[in-house]
């Protein structure tokens, strides 16, 4: 697991996921990402990762779709010096 923080506190997505958990708090083992009474999609996570580029100012949102988190996060896990099977492990290759 690779943990991040961003010297923007609001930006801290260590701080995000414990806001998420006191706000919703669940069982153990339950899903951390979820949807309620529908599915949770790759075409779902698409639109929202566009849709919060746009909010977030981005000129084109559409350059962006769901593989862009694979490619983010193999480039941050070859920066932090992990071994190519890591990477494979990290992106299920």
């Amino acid at each position: 697991m690779i943990l991040a923080s961003a010297s923007d506190e609001r930006l801290c997505p260590v701080r995000a996921v414990k806001q998420l958990l006191r706000e919703y708090p669940q069982p153990p083992g339950a899903p951390l990402f979820r949807r309620y009474m529908a599915l949770f999609t790759p075409t779902f996570l698409e639109v929202c990762l566009r849709d919060r580029l746009q909010r977030c100012g981005f000129d084109d949102p559409k350059r962006h779709n769901k593989h862009s988190w694979r490619i983010g996060s193999t480039t941050q896990a070859s920066q932090a010096g992990m071994t190519d099977e890591e990477m494979m492990r990290l992106g299920r290759w």
